[in-house]
């Protein structure tokens, strides 16, 4: 209203006017408004964004570059840990603090990810699933108990996505996505990275979902703790 008198507009039928305009500027501004770079570039093309496969070879060869902390978050990550445990050794012998966030072996979570891959809750599929886990327990137990870097934790929680992250507190930190699929083929799962310079706060965002999960989550103890 100050501005209003200062401009002269003191008239109560004129008032009135300003203040409706003056409130959908307001509204406006709270709106979220268009990345600076989406106005310069215009629509991207989700092909030049999302790529089908994640990298095997590129996500062992930025947990054998990190510098402080690698995360991992999925279900089971079947799919990879059998290759990528080789190198937590390694790294944890250079303090590199090692996070990896897998679902527990009964609840929601389990029944979930045999659903979302069969579209049935089969006995036989989440019996598969939970040999798999199993597997990659034992598999991270034995790396752990001569890596004390080395964390495992487990949640009934089924993210929508795979999660790689390397080094996410420094500048440099680089973090791989990897969304989930039902009755989706392996090969075509949109994967996407993100920089934490350039990134910054989707990367913030994504980290805080690791965080809050981590949080929640149990430590796996042995093998009656899944």
């Amino acid at each position: 209203m100050d501005l209003l008198e200062a401009f002269g507009v003191t008239d109560p039928a004129h008032l009135g006017v300003w203040v409706q305009a003056l409130e959908r500027v307001a509204r406006a501004s709270r709106a979220t408004p268009q990345s600076e770079h989406a106005q310069a570039v215009g629509q991207v093309p989700a092909a030049m964004f999302f790529d089908r496969r994640d990298d095997l070879f590129d996500i062992s060869k930025q947990i054998k570059s990190a510098q402080s902390e690698v995360w991992l978050w999925g279900a089971t990550l079947t799919m990879h840990l059998d290759y990528l445990v080789k190198y937590f050794g390694a790294a944890a012998v250079r303090d590199v603090s090692i996070k990896v966030l897998l679902i527990t072996r009964q609840g929601r979570a389990m029944d979930m990810n045999a659903f979302r891959m069969s579209g049935e809750l089969r006995p036989a599929d989440v019996s598969h699933l939970q040999a798999g886990l199993d597997h990659h327990l034992d598999l991270l137990a034995r790396v752990a108990g001569s890596h004390p870097n080395l964390e495992v934790r487990q949640v009934d929680y089924l993210a929508p996505y795979t999660l790689y992250a390397y080094d996410p507190g420094l500048p440099s930190g680089r973090m791989d996505l990897r969304l989930g699929s039902f009755l989706g083929d392996h090969d075509m799962r949109p994967t996407f990275r993100l920089a934490r310079e350039g990134d910054g706060e989707w990367f913030d965002y994504f980290c805080e979902q690791f965080v809050r999960v981590w949080d929640v989550a149990e430590p796996y103890r042995g093998a009656d703790s899944g």
